[in-house]
């Protein structure tokens, strides 16, 4: 007897479960491998697919390696307000401890714009992450100082000045050899953003 044809819903689905599934292999052996391990065949093997699919959906290595560097700092905006209460100020050590302990989970954001450099447009991976964290966090300082929780005349400055902070601390941290303590990269960011933006970590 022949088996039913799939319905048109699961034709739609699988498209969508294919390009997850060669994010979620990318993301994979960027961590085990670093940048320079993470090629199309390597991906490729590990999502079950051909590269040519690889191409159909992401057009590039490129473009593939910003569409998971995207979700990489959707992953790190999760990790910032992990613990945020609506209307509650926020406890701002837990926000940064999120964060580095994201990417020490799951990898740092140098092996995405390593596994994205070709010399034609080497930071596409890096903006990809930026936009998206640097948007969360303009969002979320223009409800604080609203709330009257932060002083600054531009979030949104405010947000690419923190994320830079931050993301130079993460690579301090633990790009070096031996990797660097957290707790003090932790505590230097904390005393930085408090000191920049008057923004009490302790709720009060």
């Amino acid at each position: 007897m022949a088996s039913p044809p799939r319905s048109r819903a699961k034709r739609e689905r699988d498209p969508a479960q294919k390009r997850q599934r060669i994010l979620g292999a990318a993301h994979e052996i960027i961590r085990e491998r670093g940048g320079t391990g993470a090629t199309c065949s390597a991906i490729a093997r590990r999502a079950g697919v051909s590269e040519a699919i690889i191409f159909h959906h992401f057009g590039s290595k490129q473009g593939l390696m910003a569409a998971a560097a995207g979700e990489y700092g959707h992953g790190i905006a999760r990790a910032i307000f992990a613990h945020a209460v609506p209307g509650v100020r926020p406890e701002l050590r837990p926000m940064v401890a999120g964060v580095f302990d994201y990417v020490r989970e799951n990898g740092h954001m140098h092996d995405f714009v390593g596994a994205c450099h070709d010399g034609r447009a080497p930071n596409s991976a890096f903006l990809a992450s930026r936009e998206v964290v640097v948007g969360a966090l303009a969002q979320a300082f223009t409800m604080y100082r609203g709330a009257g929780w932060i002083r600054t005349d531009d979030p949104h400055a405010a947000a690419v000045l923190t994320f830079g902070m931050v993301q130079s601390a993460l690579l301090e941290c633990f790009s070096r050899e031996p990797a660097g303590e957290p707790e003090v990269y932790i505590d230097a960011c904390v005393a930085f953003i408090e000191r920049a933006l008057y923004m009490q970590g302790d709720g009060a």
